[in-house]
């Protein structure tokens, strides 16, 4: 998407953008297109995107991690009995 200086992620046959303000930006897009639209979803990012974005893991993976080291906590601490 060179001409609104943005960068389009293909995923499954869709087309993801992340812009500040979608609302603002969907008609815009979709009025320069000279394809038929069939969807489109505007939506704010969670916690989860967020996390994602600025750690470049998910924080499924820290509660992995934490689930693991409290197994391993308690396995030593069950061994010291």
């Amino acid at each position: 998407m060179e001409r609104f200086d943005v960068e389009a992620l293909q995923d499954n046959g869709t087309l993801r953008i992340e812009v500040p303000d979608g609302a603002e930006f969907v008609p815009q897009v979709v009025r320069s297109l000279s394809v038929p639209v069939k969807t489109v979803t505007v939506r704010r990012p969670s916690l989860d995107d967020v996390f994602l974005k600025l750690t470049g893991r998910a924080i499924r993976d820290e509660r992995a991690d934490g689930r693991a080291q409290l197994r391993m906590f308690a396995q030593r601490r069950g061994g010291r009995r």
